[in-house]
C-alpha cells in the first residue's frame, strides 16, 4: 500500500543552483544536502514514499528498506519547521 506524504507548502521555492528551500511565506531560507533537496523535488512532483525510497535506492545503489528511515526523519523536520500542507 503506498504511503502518501505530505506535499510542500505552496509557499516554498527551491533554489537548484545553491540547494536552498526557501519559505516565501517565512522569509526563511534553508540550505539543503543534495539528498534533501531531491527529496524536496519529488515532495513538489507528489511522490509517494515508495516511489521516493526506490528513485534514492537507485540513485545511491542502497536497499530502500535502508532509507525509509531517512527519508522520514528529513519529513518530520519539513513539519516541524512548518514547510509541509497537511
Amino acid at each position: 500500500m503506498a504511503m502518501l506524504l505530505n506535499k510542500l507548502k505552496s509557499t516554498v521555492e527551491l533554489n537548484e543552483a545553491n540547494k536552498v528551500l526557501f519559505d516565501t511565506e517565512s522569509g526563511v531560507s534553508y540550505k539543503l544536502n543534495s539528498t534533501a533537496f531531491f527529496i524536496c523535488i519529488l515532495l513538489l512532483k507528489h511522490q509517494e514514499l515508495e516511489a521516493i525510497e526506490r528513485q534514492l535506492a537507485e540513485k545511491y545503489k542502497q536497499e530502500s528498506s535502508d532509507i525509509k528511515a531517512d527519508i522520514m526523519d528529513f519529513i518530520a523536520q519539513l513539519r516541524f519547521y512548518e514547510l509541509t500542507e497537511e
